[in-house]
């Protein structure tokens, strides 16, 4: 769960991992709940009360402060920091509690309008190819929608299938893009998060096959620019 940035910073600290993965620090829970015992003894108790499972639904690391002095944290995934807030005993809970399902529920929003039926599934096969413990928080979305295929469904499988491209296009603005500004906006997608980008031609394979899409000429500001469109679109094709 390395890699975070953040998303999300009215009330708690909401982070993203490479894989989508909705996180909260526990240090940052713990002081925002006003929790009375220390924090030590206050996660320890509460991963236990929620039978949160090391490595799974949390992760437990070693930062060091600016003083230089080591820190125990823990990353903990946004569905069990729920379950841990809801157990404390003071105003700050609802208040907390509204705002992960605020949280949670625009980030499946996000998902769910962003893609159609047959796209959806397009996504699924490249999910499941590639692993779906590569993509556990997008997995998890489509599951609720059955949506995810079983490899025995015959998921797509080609060289291009690059896990990158596939997060990236869940919440891409693609249509009617010029393809270079798309591409750049990957480029650094992969960046902020450590991760190997493909080439611009298979890129643009891939969310053409994905998405639906196809490639044309069009003038943009008196030049020549290729654009993203709907693969059902009239146009000069690419």
């Amino acid at each position: 769960m390395q890699n975070l940035r953040v998303i999300e910073n009215d009330l708690v600290p909401v982070y993203e991992t490479s894989t989508g993965e909705k996180v909260v620090y526990g240090t940052e829970l713990h002081e925002i709940l006003g929790a009375p015992s220390v924090y030590r003894e206050w996660v320890k108790r509460r991963l236990n009360d929620v039978d949160a499972v090391e490595n799974e639904d949390f992760e437990g690391v070693e930062i060091s402060t600016p003083s230089r002095q080591k820190l125990n944290q823990h990353i903990i995934k946004l569905d069990t920091a729920k379950e841990m807030a809801m157990l404390e005993r003071n105003e700050k809970v609802k208040q907390v509690r509204r705002y992960f399902i605020q949280v949670e529920k625009k980030y499946k929003q996000g998902i769910r309008t962003g893609l159609s039926q047959d796209n959806y599934l397009k996504l699924a096969e490249v999910v499941s190819s590639c692993g779906n413990d590569r993509f556990p928080y997008i997995s998890r979305i489509l599951d609720e929608m059955g949506l995810r295929p079983t490899r025995e469904q015959g998921p797509v499988q080609t060289p291009a299938d690059d896990p990158s491209v596939s997060s990236f296009l869940v919440g891409a603005n693609v249509m009617n893009r010029p393809t270079n500004d798309v591409y750049q906006e990957y480029v650094e997608y992969c960046s902020a998060r450590y991760l190997s980008p493909m080439s611009n031609i298979i890129f643009s394979k891939m969310a053409n096959r994905i998405l639906g899409l196809r490639v044309i000429d069009k003038k943009i500001n008196g030049k020549k620019r290729r654009v993203f469109i709907p693969a059902t679109s009239e146009g000069r094709r690419f």
